[in-house]
């Protein structure tokens, strides 16, 4: 399982636990974006699926972080990003 710290550069990204996109680079976080922030109707008691992860609302925050890095889909809390 990947977990990578969500470093201070990111604090003010950071808003506690939640799904979230993610990109990495050398191991690093770099950059990272809620779910909820994309995806208004987005549920997180009902989780990530194949539907969510298929929205096309998806796709312009995929293609940014694919600019930065990798791109991975996680979990954020405790100011950690775990990888789904």
């Amino acid at each position: 399982m990947l977990v990578l710290n969500i470093p201070d550069s990111l604090a003010e990204k950071y808003s506690g636990s939640g799904y979230a996109l993610a990109a990495s680079k050398n191991g690093k976080l770099v950059d990272l974006i809620y779910l909820y922030d994309v995806l208004p109707d987005f549920d997180e008691g009902q989780g990530i699926d194949r539907e969510v992860l298929s929205n096309a609302q998806l796709a312009p925050s995929v293609r940014y972080l694919q600019s930065l890095g990798d791109v991975h889909v996680g979990m954020c809390s405790s100011w950690e990003f775990c990888e789904l």
